[in-house]
């Protein structure tokens, strides 16, 4: 009887939804949650295996997720056997390969270009548009122009 009383008033059964809602919220791990920051540099759009970031603020790596928005400052890569897709604040795709390790520096020299520091590892751009960006390695610094580059 009791079952059929809470069914039939729905200010009780809205209580009780949105109350499991907000106690679920609390539990969800913080790897998916989604960072922001003033104006994002890259999108994760994919990700294969162990791909981790690390924010500009903290010094511990964490979990990434699908969408999850890169800041500035922030740092991902990729472990053994893993990969991830990321879309740059130009538009263009970035693939990550495995064992790659990148930043994305302030820089405030050069705003209107995307700036990426390659520490370590292989990556493979893909971009449509004609906005340039650069890419640092410990090596050779490469701007990117055209429309692949690996």
């Amino acid at each position: 009887m009791f079952v059929l009383n809470l069914i039939k008033s729905n200010t009780l059964v809205t209580a009780s939804v949105g109350s499991v809602f907000l106690i679920l919220l609390g539990f969800t791990d913080k790897a998916y949650a989604t960072e922001s920051c003033e104006s994002p540099v890259a999108k994760i759009v994919s990700v294969q295996g162990v791909i981790e970031i690390r924010s500009a603020n903290e010094t511990a790596w964490r979990a990434a997720a699908m969408n999850t928005m890169l800041c500035t400052g922030d740092m991902i890569r990729a472990g053994s056997h893993s990969n991830a897709a990321l879309r740059l604040s130009n538009e263009s795709m970035l693939r990550l390969d495995q064992r790659t390790t990148i930043t994305f520096p302030q820089s405030e020299q050069d705003k209107a270009t995307s700036l990426l520091d390659l520490l370590r590892g292989a990556i493979h751009i893909i971009t449509r548009t004609p906005k340039p960006f650069k890419v640092r390695t410990p090596f050779v610094n490469a701007l990117v122009e055209g429309t692949e580059f690996f």
